[in-house]
């Protein structure tokens, strides 16, 4: 069953990682031709490494960092088989067992439109399937570093909202998806190994005046006017409002008492403003009836050591 998945991985400055997930993914049956991997401007020759090594792979590279949006977008337009499954360069799934499993999901509901694996951020394996529930259900939303969605719920909903770059792409890609007929599901028994050392990066001092690109500054920016975009896009009328102005105190809050950054509130004001014919153009209000349905769902299960 996995001849008929692609693997779509965005890479930057990680070749090892790289090429770890590669030869993961290898192992459980793929070949080369079903991967799509984006280099996003390396400077470590994961290009030059990834084409002599894997010839077979489409390989793409952007000269300058584009958006996550940007790269998943285009690599989906581009790949061809029934469902597409997007990891990142330093994750993988486990068994080849478990992504049959998920597509069997998949194909066991017509309204089964895209599959969270149970991610596990850690360095150390993740523990053993036997030990987790086996338990199918519905949720809100779905990881980028593990999910599979069906070539018909790209062909009916499209790729990522461009603007959103970073932060709650996911999140709005699930909500256009559930108002064209789609759930998000999953299995907390099938996993994703995310291979991040979690304790390391939650010792990490953060700084908020690191502002560059993936610096802390600009993704508490990205990520909070997200999260004001979704509701004005998504959420019925008058709905939208009360979360709208719940999440603005929030980040108020939290930019100029936590961070002690006003300028932070405000350049996530700013970018609000600045996309607001954005905003407009991409607006795909769900129904009360639907927003009941959907607001009831569960989280996505994550785990982490």
């Amino acid at each position: 069953m996995i001849e008929k998945i692609d693997i779509m991985i965005c890479t930057k400055n990680r070749l090892c990682e790289l090429e770890k997930t590669i030869y993961k993914m290898c192992t459980l049956g793929f070949a080369q031709n079903q991967f799509y991997i984006t280099d996003d401007a390396s400077s470590d020759g994961t290009h030059d490494v990834v084409q002599k090594k894997y010839p077979e792979i489409y390989l793409l590279r952007n000269e300058e960092s584009q958006s996550l949006t940007f790269n998943r977008s285009r690599m989906m337009s581009m790949s061809n088989r029934d469902f597409v499954l997007s990891i990142d360069d330093d994750s993988h799934i486990r068994s080849k067992e478990d992504l049959e499993e998920a597509i069997s999901i998949l194909l066991s509901n017509k309204s089964f439109g895209i599959f969270h694996f149970h991610a596990f951020n850690q360095i150390e394996e993740p523990i053993e399937k036997t030990k987790l529930n086996n338990k199918i259900y519905k949720v809100k939303s779905y990881i980028g570093c593990g999910h599979i969605i069906k070539r018909e719920v790209i062909q009916n909903v499209g790729t990522y909202f461009q603007e959103l770059v970073f932060y709650e792409e996911e999140m709005d890609y699930s909500l256009r998806a559930f108002k064209s007929g789609y759930y998000v599901v999953t299995n907390e028994n099938l996993v994703v190994h995310h291979r991040i050392d979690q304790k390391l990066r939650s010792q990490q001092k953060v700084n908020v005046n690191d502002i560059g690109v993936f610096g802390y500054y600009w993704r508490v920016k990205m990520h909070c006017s997200n999260r004001l975009i979704i509701p004005v896009v998504h959420y019925p009328y008058f709905i939208d409002l009360f979360y709208f102005f719940r999440r603005l105190i929030q980040i108020f809050y939290r930019t100029t008492f936590i961070d002690k950054k006003i300028s932070l509130f405000l350049d996530v004001l700013k970018r609000v403003f600045y996309l607001r014919k954005d905003i407009v153009k991409n607006i795909n209000k769900l129904s009360y009836s639907q927003f009941r349905e959907w607001n009831k769902l569960p989280h996505y299960p994550s785990s982490g050591s």
